[in-house]
């Protein structure tokens, strides 16, 4: 049954006919099913009378629905629907329309879930500009139908944001930004929900210049694919960023973050009073997320006493760059003093670089230990003379032991050390027993005393005129060479001594320099590098021949008897 009525507010009848007519359908169809018996004219429509006891003017009849899809469907009444009354003053109120239920009427209600301070939520945390943040959350139906898009009515969430300059969004409005991907499952009513972050999840690609303070809400159903009962909530402020986290998104600025990686005096030893180039190395954690400009380096040097030296910018400001890039800040240092030096290092000490981290600028603890500048005596080679053509020494020769001495450190001996310098000979192999020789005060060798009675008695049994007169008396028997020089660095010395061969077979000798370590060459470093080694292989060389043939021919007739004369010896013969 269809019941509306209708009268005039006018204080006149109309002065046309009135037609009055009632349709049925959908309000998204223009054109809708026409209720007969309507149309319906009347002559003239009279004012309603002035009794409020008085009812309206009513039509009542019967309609029978059509057979049309469960849903909302209208019911509208017009009055004057030809508009033949020009002098009616107010036409808004000549139109009634009823909405109806056909059916199975529920409706989903979409809106966010509200989780407390989970109902929204970035990733990361800490949102940094020029960066992508991602959005998460849960969309529930709170309507009693079930929400499913279509693939041509999809159901997608847009991602909206409102700039906040200083925290303050007057005047400002919601932009879009990005949408979620179409959700595909139906999201049942009473209270389902959905969050699936594979659909859901709302990405920002935020540019450098978008730092500051934001607002960020999500829209549910951004297209209005899904018909709702309530659609007042589909972006919903309580739902928004501020709202639910009680401030504003904020997204910070690019920073980079320092730290100091070593320091480093290079691969030699360092020493006093000579330059040294300190190179510090910086580099950037894995929190930058930019480069740094005007980098400034300060080093504070402690001595081996313990004072403490203040802090020095060092090379001029640098830029720092990313991933893993180093930059190194060098400073000629000449320490004055032997001994164990502390040396640390701080980058941006005066913080004027804003970075993530401010507690990580500083590196202590290097340690940079400065030798004494000392000679360093090596044995640079041992020889052996003479030998024969296959290299091998020869059994019963008089034959010398060479040594050279070199000064491999990075001064010059002073005179006082040229006195202390010796060198002591000993063999190992086929025996075990020191090189002993004799040698006059002055270092010279005395070859003709081969024994140490006649070496300390200046005499080997002749007379004393069988002793050259530049020679003392007397000499010292031994194995050390006295060489009585200072050498400059670099410069070598040779040293020999006398040494025959007694059998065939190996030999080894050990020659050594300052032995006795007289001489300081540096703690626990060049002192081992004294020694040498020299393997050599004697054969015997025993030589007989002939030598100062003479042949006497006389008169030089035939038939005589001619003199032939000649020596017969025999060389190398073991003394």
């Amino acid at each position: 049954t269809v019941v509306f009525e209708y009268g005039n507010s006018g204080d006149i009848s109309t002065q046309t006919p009135i037609t009055i007519s009632a349709w049925f359908g959908n309000e998204s169809n223009p054109e809708m099913e026409l209720i007969a018996p309507l149309p319906m004219t009347f002559s003239f429509v009279s004012p309603d009378p002035d009794d409020p006891q008085l009812p309206p003017e009513r039509m009542e009849f019967e309609y029978t629905v059509p057979d049309v899809e469960e849903g909302f469907y209208q019911f509208k009444a017009q009055i004057d629907t030809k508009n033949n009354n020009t002098e009616d003053s107010d036409t808004s109120n000549n139109v009634e329309i009823l909405q109806v239920c056909v059916g199975d009427c529920s409706q989903a209600d979409l809106r966010i879930k509200d989780v407390g301070l989970q109902t929204l939520t970035s990733e990361p945390i800490e949102a940094v500009a020029g960066n992508i943040i991602s959005f998460t959350y849960t969309i529930e139906n709170v309507g009693e139908g079930e929400a499913q898009g279509t693939p041509s009515n999809p159901l997608v969430m847009f991602l909206e944001v409102m700039k906040c300059p200083e925290g303050d969004c007057s005047d400002q409005g919601w932009a879009k930004v990005n949408e979620s991907l179409a959700v595909r499952p139906g999201i049942p009513g009473n209270g389902g929900e959905y969050n699936d972050d594979s659909f859901l999840r709302l990405n920002w690609s935020t540019a450098v210049q978008d730092k500051g303070f934001w607002n960020v809400r999500v829209v549910v159903d951004g297209y209005d694919s899904i018909d709702e009962s309530n659609e007042t909530n589909n972006a919903d402020f309580d739902r928004s960023w501020f709202r639910v986290k009680s401030g504003y998104f904020e997204l910070t600025e690019q920073r980079p973050d320092l730290i100091v990686t070593n320091i480093d005096e290079g691969d030699g030893i360092v020493y006093d009073n000579e330059v040294v180039t300190l190179s510090v190395a910086v580099s950037q954690s894995e929190f930058a997320d930019i480069m740094a400009d005007n980098v400034k380096m300060f080093i504070q040097i402690v001595d081996p006493q313990g004072s403490l030296g203040p802090w020095m910018q060092i090379d001029d400001a640098k830029t720092v760059g990313l991933e893993g890039e180093t930059t190194f800040f060098e400073y000629e240092w000449t320490p004055t003093k032997i001994g164990s030096y502390g040396i640390d290092a701080y980058v941006d000490r005066d913080d004027e670089i804003v970075e993530w981290k401010e507690d990580n600028n500083e590196f202590e603890g290097k340690v940079v230990t400065v030798y004494e500048k000392l000679p360093d005596l090596q044995i640079s080679s041992v020889d052996i003379s003479p030998v024969n053509d296959e290299g091998y020494a020869m059994v019963g020769v008089n034959s010398e032991l060479i040594t050279t001495v070199t000064n491999l450190g990075v001064r010059n001996m002073t005179e006082s050390e040229g006195t202390k310098l010796e060198v002591t000979f000993y063999i190992s192999t086929p025996f075990s027993s020191p090189i002993n020789f004799c040698q006059d005060d002055d270092g010279n060798r005395m070859d003709q005393f081969r024994d140490e009675v006649a070496c300390e008695l200046g005499s080997d049994g002749l007379s004393d005129t069988a002793v050259p007169s530049t020679l003392e008396d007397d000499g010292t028997w031994g194995n050390t060479f006295y060489v009585n020089q200072a050498l400059a660095i670099g410069e070598s010395t040779e040293v020999s001594i006398p040494f025959i061969f007694f059998e065939n077979s190996a030999y080894r000798f050990i020659v050594k320099v300052d032995e006795a370590q007289e001489i300081s060459e540096g703690s626990g470093g060049p002192e081992l590098n004294n020694e040498a080694i020299k393997n050599a292989y004697a054969v015997s060389s025993v030589d007989a021949y002939v030598t100062n043939l003479t042949v006497d021919i006389g008169d030089g007739l035939a038939g005589k008897e001619c003199p032939i004369t000649f020596d017969v010896g025999v060389a190398n013969i073991p003394v």
